[in-house]
């Protein structure tokens, strides 16, 4: 069972691993992860234990920090008030944020002006009232009044810092609350001091104090409108989905059908007719009743060209219609639809962490503690060295705020945001963090034939009639046109099997179907020229049989493959070299057969999809091995493997035996993906190393997936592969520079260069670095972006 909370105050790594081991002490807790960017704990417990959600939020109380339940109604289903609402109240906290941060700036701009002014060689103007030679009471007294209202405007630090310590989980903050108070009171106690000794006037802290808040409060101001960014592909998904659609009540009965009016999106129930205008966004899933149109679905599967769509296809909410009018069904609303099926898959893939994280967790969750600890030690060296106060203040405060661990909580979940964001928006959805790093890992990419290399929609590819065959299509032809010598024997041999095939669900008989409507062939011609069949039967396996009625005569009609042909002893010799040829160009046969006699052979293939051969010589150019597993025949598997450039094919593989050979491949020691279409992929999707699951397949095949492609082309398989590898070296290159600006900074901070080189960091540059250290990290992920959109560029140059 899982339940996710929305956690208040949490500011760094210190605090989202304080969060995460308070909830995992709780008995019957399998496992607790928190997100800093999101501010999201997602925890997973036995639900078999009685553990409660209010226990779950006492912990994190205890903890320091508040929790709450996230409200189960997702934001797809949210009205459209309701999602203005929540923005408004996003921009009034930035806003107010804004203001103080301003407020914070004009203070210490003039701090800084009055304090550091005055220590240059050429001093800078000042009012004579705040000398600081000939009243240094009233110069000390200016900075500490222009401090106060900066502290004022930091309280939030103080609050969340202290609140920490006192529940015994010091993060982030608590280290600024210390340093930046430890500066203010040190000086405070100087300037009561000045009228004692007014040489004490020179070794105040003030523009310290103010200075390191006034920086943190930048860097988390820039942060928090960075990290923004981050999230932008749930929120560009949630703005998909409009507040209104049209609603035609009584479509399916004339008399009862009202005139068209809008309505509010979660007034909509399943059934529901809407009609969709050229220009408007689809609302809900559905399938078109009436009307044909090109549909835009990018937002949805990435897919650059608009797809045409007629009476009969489905629609995915979020879609944009492009030119003609539609009506369609409503089939799917709420969390049912696709759209939020998406935002659902990308914000559990973003609440949960890569396994590249946890060496950040396991340093973030002692470092505060740890850094305490240098701070005070450094404190004691410093002064059994002999070094002054002041010296030791300004050690303790730049050492407290250089090592904030603000960078490290940010360095994984900001790059997995914009990577999986970034996916999403490319039309594939990725499961789980560890996902994005085993992808790298890949070595082997098992490929499924029908429905992923080829488009699993079979057509007639040729119709080859015997010689003899003339004879028993005259009948026929006399029915279409008496006067006319020559007989149009394709067209009578599609409509005998157009006939058989009509009432038929397997896509072999579509593919007849089809290609006989495109010659004109419907129940019209069937009748024009008398061709009546009775007694239709389904033989599995084999085809179907039936009885054609010809004058007052019934002779046995036959469609299906060779077996059934040899079954009813129909010699098949006459287009023998011909079903060769065809098998050997990867075709599928079906033989008709009248009166026991062989009158043609149908010729089905599937067609290659016209990115497969593109997307799977990329893919060994990154030097993955690819294996085509299929259940088809060997010639006809052998034939599409040429094609594409398949490294080795395993045919007529039974289904229940798919996951055997994805297994053996693993013992082998391949790192296996697998992509897949079918129910009967299933098994092996699940047991691949990762599975990935085309989206226009089976729902089970999909709930398999450990990777969705919308738009189900191969290339979506590269292109993740290529997200991942950059993904991950933007999570290293956050890592390594937010563990740098510390391994630096500290020693600078304590004073270990300071006795042999006279190198010290002083507070207000560290309260600088640390800022920085956090904005780097957030815009190096954001930089994620570019980098993948130039790496795309460059590979589909090669092509």
């Amino acid at each position: 069972m899982k339940e996710t909370f929305t956690v208040e105050g949490m500011s760094c790594a210190a605090c989202s691993s304080a969060v995460e081991r308070s909830v995992r002490k709780l008995e019957g807790i399998k496992e607790a992860n928190v997100n800093l960017t999101t501010k999201k704990l997602s925890v997973e417990f036995d639900s078999g234990q009685s553990i409660s959600n209010d226990e779950i939020i006492k912990a994190v109380t205890k903890a320091g920090y508040s929790a709450s339940l996230e409200a189960e109604q997702k934001p797809i289903e949210k009205n459209s008030s309701q999602v203005n609402a929540s923005l408004e109240d996003a921009s009034i906290k930035v806003k107010q944020l804004k203001k103080e941060l301003f407020g914070a700036w004009l203070f210490t701009i003039v701090l800084i002006y009055v304090s550091m002014g005055q220590m240059l060689a050429k001093p800078l103007p000042l009012f004579s009232i705040f000398s600081m030679h000939a009243l240094p009471m009233n110069f000390a007294v200016l900075q500490l009044l222009l401090t106060i209202p900066v502290l004022y405007f930091a309280r939030a630090y103080f609050y969340r810092g202290f609140k920490a310590l006192y529940y015994r989980a010091p993060n982030m903050d608590s280290l600024i609350a210390i340093g930046s108070l430890a500066s203010f009171v040190y000086s405070l106690y100087l300037t009561f001091l000045i009228s004692l000794d007014a040489s004490h006037v020179h070794n105040l802290y003030y523009e310290s104090a103010a200075s390191v808040l006034t920086f943190i409060m930048t860097g988390k101001f820039l942060e928090a409108k960075s990290t923004d960014k981050t999230t932008s592909a749930i929120s560009s998904l949630i703005k998909l989905s409009p507040p209104k659609a049209t609603l035609v009540a009584g479509y399916d009965d004339p008399s009862l059908m009202l005139p068209p009016r809008a309505v509010q999106l979660e007034e909509i129930v399943v059934g529901n007719v809407l009609l969709i205008k050229p220009g408007e966004t689809i609302p809900l899933d559905g399938i078109v009743l009436e009307g044909e149109s090109d549909v835009n679905e990018a937002m949805i599967t990435g897919e650059s060209m608009p797809v045409s769509k007629e009476e009969g296809d489905s629609l995915i909410g979020g879609t944009l219609n492009t030119s003609g009018v539609l009506f369609m069904r409503v089939t799917r609303t709420g969390k049912d639809t696709t759209l939020a099926k998406i935002i659902s898959f990308i914000e559990e893939t973003q609440g949960k962490k890569a396994p590249i994280a946890r060496l950040a967790d396991i340093v973030s969750g002692i470092f505060v503690p740890v850094v305490l600890a240098i701070a005070l030690v450094s404190a004691i060296i410093w002064i059994l060295s002999g070094a002054e106060a002041h010296f030791v203040i300004r050690v303790v405060t730049s050492v407290l705020v250089i090592a904030c661990p603000c960078a490290l909580g940010l360095a994984t979940p900001t790059a997995i945001m914009v990577g999986t964001g970034l996916a999403a928006s490319n039309g594939i959805l990725i499961r789980t963090p560890e996902v994005l790093e085993l992808l790298k890992k890949t070595t082997a990419v098992v490929l499924d034939k029908t429905g992923t290399i080829t488009k699993g929609k079979p057509v007639v590819k040729s119709i080859s009639i015997t010689k003899d065959a003339q004879e028993s299509l005259r009948f026929y032809q006399d029915k279409i046109n008496p006067k006319q010598d020559s007989i149009d024997e394709e067209k009578i041999i599609l409509a005998l099997a157009y006939a058989i095939e009509k009432n038929s669900s397997h896509p072999i008989a579509h593919a007849i179907v089809e290609e006989a409507k495109k010659r004109g062939i419907d129940e019209s011609t069937l009748t024009q020229i008398n061709i009546l069949l009775e007694s239709e039967t389904n033989l599995s396996g084999f085809g179907l049989s039936a009885n054609l009625i010809q004058e007052n005569k019934r002779l046995s009609l036959l469609v299906g493959n060779e077996r059934l042909m040899n079954t009813e002893k129909i010699a098949v010799d006459a287009l023998a070299e011909e079903a060769e040829k065809q098998q050997d160009e990867g075709a599928s046969l079906m033989y008709l057969a009248l009166d026991k006699k062989l009158l043609a052979l149908i010729a089905i293939e599937d067609e290659i999809k016209e990115d497969s051969i593109q997307a799977i010589q990329a893919l060994k150019k990154m030097g993955k091995k690819i294996i085509l597993l299929s259940g088809d025949n060997k010639k006809s598997a052998a034939y599409v493997a040429s094609l594409v450039g398949a490294d080795q094919v395993i045919a007529e593989v039974l289904p229940e035996d798919k996951a055997e050979v994805i297994k053996d491949l693993q013992e082998k020691g391949e790192i296996v993906l697998m992509a897949g279409d079918g129910i009967n992929d299933s098994p092996a999707l699940v047991q691949a190393d990762i599975g990935a699951a085309m989206g226009k397949g089976s729902d089970t095949a999909i709930e398999a997936g450990d990777i969705i492609l919308m738009n189900s082309n191969i290339s979506s398989i590269k292109d993740a592969l290529v997200l991942s590898r950059l993904t991950l070296r933007v999570i290293k290159q956050n890592l390594f520079w937010a563990f740098l600006y510390n391994t630096i900074g500290l020693p600078l901070a304590a004073g270990l260069l300071y006795p042999r080189f006279g190198l010290l960091l002083s507070p207000m540059f560290a309260g600088f670095a640390m800022a920085m250290s956090s904005i780097s990290v957030v815009s190096n992920a954001l930089r994620l972006r570019l980098i993948y959109r130039r790496k795309k560029h460059a590979l589909d140059k090669k092509k």
